[in-house]
């Protein structure tokens, strides 16, 4: 099993992304975050993550249309 290092936060909320990046960071992980689908998009592609947590209601693009493109060329991630 491999460690779990990069997590990709997305939400259009700011204090969400910012809650759930500072938590996972004082644990020790890499955090990356993103606004909406899109940008969410860019970032997996960039950055490998090793998870991704998502919310679903978002500006641009939503969270399942991100997760389905997403879930197309990588199907190993764990997407939440």
């Amino acid at each position: 099993m491999t460690a779990i290092n990069r997590i990709l936060i997305v939400d259009d909320e700011d204090n969400v992304r910012r809650m759930l990046s500072t938590a996972f960071a004082l644990q020790g992980f890499e955090t990356h975050c993103a606004n909406n689908g899109r940008t969410a998009l860019h970032l997996f592609a960039d950055i490998h993550p090793d998870v991704v947590l998502m919310d679903i209601r978002m500006p641009e693009m939503d969270g399942i249309k991100a997760l389905k493109e997403m879930r197309s060329h990588e199907t190993r991630t764990p997407l939440f």
